[in-house]
């Protein structure tokens, strides 16, 4: 290992006589994940590289009696560090000899323990064996380094929102990527919003919503679309958005289904026709004002007037069916369901919502704005 200049870890030399080093580290993320980073070789290779070397190269045989090797690469020589595996546990501990340059081509010993914390997984590695104080010294202060790498290497990358850049003024503050952006800003996951044209739908923006619409969420790799798989994908990261437990996950889901596809299949024909003028006491027109307000709103109302959220705990499914509602809300639709009605009035005063809201009517103020100075 070569010497770190500044890192936040705390590091302890146990004493040049017991040869003796301790790491301790919290980092904000999974066991899993930073389990993954230690055995996974492109992982290894990406932050096991610490002060003025570059990227390394890494080999694993990720086994009890397995060799591994990395080697760290410098403006004037490679640096190679190799071992074998003595002790792999997963999610718990990893223990494995580590000879180098740096220990003086002797075997030295590493350890290094998993333990979830309020805020991540702690990591506390013990360097045995070193070959006298500097040597220490110099060990303490790359593990630190590399430490700094490995939380870089795992922190959350920004998700990213793409909407339409411009939308008219009936839909503002209704676009579904509010749905999107509620759930962002109740889980405070960090995210940008990108925009693609509403006039001219090219293949690429096809290539991500194959109807042409939005939102869509790119996270990393993925691209999803459709609120619904939107909203699941953010609540399997966030137990703000849906709990953990299989009762308290299961909850959520139905809901969440049901806000869809029993709720919004009744809602949005109904809200429609209302912005298209249609409501004018047509046959077509009473049989989706009886579809929503018979059949749907009060088997609703029961529900949502004796419980603050539909699955416990404030959940992706409240996001969804909130926003259903307020759609029908809009046109009054609640006037003989005030079960719905105040059930809407909570979930649209939570600050997440109102942060989401004015996002949203302020990104499509901007683009007015941006055509006015054209």
């Amino acid at each position: 290992m070569t010497p770190a200049q500044n890192s936040s870890n705390e590091a302890t030399i146990a004493g040049t006589i017991a040869g003796t080093i301790v790491i301790r580290r919290t980092i904000p993320a999974t066991v899993d994940e930073l389990f993954d980073a230690w055995l996974d070789p492109d992982s290894l290779a990406q932050w096991m590289h610490p002060g003025s070397t570059v990227r390394s190269t890494a080999s694993v045989d990720a086994r009890v009696g397995g060799a591994f090797e990395v080697v760290m690469h410098t403006p004037d020589k490679p640096l190679r560090h190799h071992g074998e595996y003595r002790h792999i546990e997963r999610n718990k501990k990893l223990a494995f000899t580590w000879i180098s340059d740096a220990t003086r081509h002797t075997e030295t010993l590493v350890t290094v323990e998993f333990k979830i914390a309020a805020n991540g997984t702690e990591i506390v590695l013990t360097h045995e064996r070193m070959p006298g104080h500097e040597a220490g010294k110099a060990h303490a202060q790359g593990w630190t380094l590399a430490f700094d790498l490995l939380a870089d290497l795992v922190a959350p990358k920004p998700l990213v929102l793409t909407t339409f850049d411009w939308v008219p003024e009936m839909p503002r503050g209704f676009v579904r990527d509010i749905r999107v952006r509620w759930a962002l800003e109740e889980a405070g996951l960090p995210y940008r919003v990108r925009s693609v044209p509403f006039s001219d739908r090219n293949a690429d923006h096809f290539s991500h919503q194959p109807f042409g619409q939005v939102p869509w969420l790119s996270d990393g790799d993925l691209s999803i679309f459709e609120t619904g798989a939107i909203l699941l994908h953010l609540g399997e990261r966030s137990t703000t958005l849906m709990p953990a437990d299989p009762r308290g996950r299961a909850e959520t889901v139905e809901w969440l289904f049901a806000a869809l596809n029993s709720v919004e299949m009744a809602s949005l024909p109904w809200a429609l026709m209302h912005f298209s003028g249609n409501n004018d006491g047509s046959p077509g027109w009473n049989m989706m004002d009886s579809f929503l307000k018979k059949s749907r709103l009060p088997h609703l109302e029961p529900v949502l007037a004796e419980r603050e959220w539909l699955a416990g705990p404030f959940s992706i499914a409240d996001i969804l069916m909130a926003d259903v509602l307020r759609l029908v809300d809009r046109f009054d639709g609640l006037a003989e369901s005030p079960g719905c009605r105040a059930y809407v009035a909570r979930a649209t005063s939570r600050p997440a919502f109102i942060k989401a809201h004015a996002d949203q009517m302020a990104h499509f103020a901007a683009a007015d704005a941006g055509m006015t100075a054209r």
